[in-house]
């Protein structure tokens, strides 16, 4: 999620997703896994493509096609978050919720130890970021 300025609001937005041509087929691959982590967690969805999925114009070829999903416009993030999440839950569409991480899980604090460690420090060791 990001806060668009212009629509004054938090969209959910998965670009570059490569289908087979224009189509929306899962021929490229088995299964289409959208994660999506906020300040409060990480949410885990199974795709089938038929929900929010939008070409890019004369780039979908190249670029791919995009999944967007958006709460109304003037909303905070986490009012956004409850609307994007139930949309993603109706059962006229075929996404299904796969899990709800906490950030407190020791599975996400394990790995996050692990990769903050090891490359950020390396990539930021003597670079001033003031």
């Amino acid at each position: 999620m990001h806060w668009c300025r212009r629509r004054r609001m938090w969209p959910l937005h998965f670009a570059n997703v490569k289908l087979a041509g224009d189509e929306k087929k899962l021929e490229v691959f088995d299964v289409l896994l959208s994660v999506f982590d906020i300040p409060r967690g990480i949410y885990i969805y199974e795709d089938h493509l038929v929900f929010c999925v939008s070409t890019c114009g004369r780039t979908t070829h190249v670029s791919g096609h995009r999944i967007v999903v958006m709460g109304r416009s003037g909303q905070g993030w986490n009012t956004a978050l409850r609307i994007i999440v139930a949309l993603l839950d109706e059962p006229s569409n075929t996404c299904k919720s796969i899990a709800e991480v906490s950030l407190q899980d020791a599975r996400v604090q394990s790995t996050e130890a692990h990769h903050t460690s090891s490359s950020t420090l390396k990539v930021f060791e003597c670079v001033p970021l003031a």
